[in-house]
């Protein structure tokens, strides 16, 4: 870490990547209540203006991370696993659908419905997230046989913390990593994240930048570091703003 910190105070160019659910607010219920921890937005914010390169990378579409993370101007943001990006001048990219995606997503809410609350059922712009959290294991193998059906046409039923999604294979936030690599360079970067679906995130950061798994309980990673939510990544989130002055 020291070695970071050091690289990052001489560093002309800096770019801080995150995840949102889990990394930079806590897991909750309700997902419409999953605000951040705080101090999170007052210390990103502090981070922009230390001449550093902000992006949140998530599973959840763009604008609706705007809502949680409000700050002007905008944050960039690469929703729905890289499929979307939304950049601080308000434009929105996103990769487009076939007819028959469109058709097997429509088609995998329609199966959820039938075994779970609609409030469990997460429609975005480029999948269908099945939030499994609290409910027995039998309904997930259920939905899941269910689902498997639907699994073709460039569609993967892919598992996440607390539930299932069937998204584009092609959408991955590697793909966002690389992208932003390409774009900044030999800058100084970090990529935060929690989940199963950060690990090709690290993978595509690895040996260009620190990866750090924030997470409350350890598990198997290939990330560099581990930091344990809210008091070590607020203090991570500070030590940047020192070493960026």
């Amino acid at each position: 870490m020291e070695d970071f910190w050091k690289k990052l105070s001489e560093a002309k160019r800096r770019a801080l990547l995150s995840d949102y659910d889990g990394t930079l607010a806590p897991f909750v219920e309700d997902r419409d209540e999953a605000f951040p921890y705080p101090g999170v937005i007052e210390r990103l914010s502090a981070i922009r203006q230390s001449d550093t390169r902000v992006v949140i990378v998530t599973g959840r579409s763009a604008r609706e991370i705007l809502r949680f993370l409000p700050t002007d101007p905008p944050l960039e943001v690469w929703g729905c696993h890289g499929g979307e990006r939304f950049l601080p001048s308000g434009e929105l990219h996103t990769l487009p659908l076939t007819s028959a995606q469109r058709a097997a997503l429509e088609r995998a809410s329609e199966i959820a419905l039938a075994l779970l609350p609609e409030r469990r059922v997460e429609k975005k712009p480029l999948s269908v997230a099945f939030h499994l959290r609290g409910l027995s294991y039998d309904i997930g193998y259920q939905l899941k046989e269910l689902l498997d059906t639907l699994c073709d046409c460039g569609l993967g039923l892919m598992p996440f913390d607390g539930g299932l999604e069937l998204r584009i294979l092609s959408c991955t936030k590697a793909m966002a990593i690389e992208t932003i690599i390409a774009e900044e360079g030999d800058a100084a970067m970090a990529y935060l994240g929690d989940d199963l679906t950060d690990e090709d995130a690290f993978s595509a950061i690895k040996g260009k930048g620190l990866s750090a798994l924030v997470r409350g309980e350890w598990r198997p990673t290939i990330a560099d570091v581990w930091i344990i939510p809210p008091e070590e990544l607020l203090s991570f989130l500070d030590r940047w703003i020192a070493a960026s002055r």
